[in-house]
């Protein structure tokens, strides 16, 4: 332990002695040279350099022939334009030279044509007068809005008192819904109506069914076997308890002494539905 050593130290040591000890730099913190680290990053060892190649890495170091069904560039295209080898290394032929240089252009020279001066009889002041008014800056005429003017006519106060006032209005009378309106009455039936408020055939008349009536078909028809046997009430054993009971809330002593399972219980006890939060 720590305490035993320094007890030691104390003991056996003097004070200078266990000072220069501790000064030592402990060799587990001592930072060591790490190999990888080089002074010059581009410098290339002697080994690697006497070193010979194997047959392995000679074969690694071939670039990768890839077929064209699984070639990357379809997907991911270069940036530039691919040169087929044989077009590097083939020669250029006298046509090809002669068509490679430059044509000579011509260049011609448009001299300005200036304008003949005016006559000595030509008119200066008109022609001054018509510089100055090309010399003045444009004038951007706006367009005028066009008003529609009103025309004056007196005021009329009558008129205005009037047109103040409130508006009276009469409240229509209801009208009778059994009264006829005159022209109804006074009015004659043409031919065609008349000929349209005779029925054209005679009408079927269907006489009201009576309630307690039997119909015809229910006279004339014939039970089935299976009718007959559901039509014949029940025979059943003399003492024996029938559906209809004298007192419908006479209990069955077998319900008095039966024993609620496990089942009945729980589906005996109430539901508790706890409240929806919103």
């Amino acid at each position: 332990m720590v305490s035993q050593r320094i007890k030691y130290a104390m003991a056996h040591l003097s004070r200078k002695q266990h000072t220069r000890l501790l000064a030592r730099p402990n060799w587990r913190r001592l930072r060591r040279t790490d190999a990888n680290i080089v002074t010059d990053p581009s410098t290339i060892p002697r080994a690697a350099l006497r070193s010979k190649a194997s047959k392995r890495i000679k074969i690694m170091a071939r670039p990768k022939h890839v077929t064209k069904r699984y070639d990357l560039l379809r997907e991911h295209p270069a940036p530039y334009h691919r040169v087929h080898p044989k077009t590097l290394a083939a020669k250029s032929t006298s046509r090809i030279r002669n068509l490679a240089v430059p044509k000579k252009r011509i260049f011609e020279q448009h001299f300005f044509q200036y304008r003949k001066p005016p006559p000595r009889d030509h008119d200066w002041d008109k022609h001054r007068e018509i510089i100055a008014q090309l010399a003045v800056p444009k004038v951007v005429h706006r367009p005028i809005p066009f008003v529609t003017k009103k025309k004056w006519r007196p005021v009329n106060m009558r008129r205005l008192e009037n047109l103040s006032q409130p508006v009276s209005r009469e409240i229509p009378m209801d009208r009778d819904p059994f009264s006829v309106a005159p022209s109804a009455l006074k009015y004659t039936m043409t031919d065609r109506m008349m000929q349209l408020v005779n029925p054209t055939g005679e009408i079927e008349v269907i006489p009201p069914r009576i309630p307690g009536a039997v119909s015809r078909a229910a006279l004339k028809a014939t039970a089935s076997p299976r009718t007959v046997d559901l039509a014949r009430p029940v025979v059943r054993p003399a003492g024996m308890e029938t559906d209809l009971r004298e007192d419908a809330f006479t209990v069955s002593p077998a319900a008095l002494k039966a024993r609620c399972s496990r089942r009945l219980k729980k589906l005996a006890r109430p539901k508790n539905y706890k409240p929806r939060r919103h």
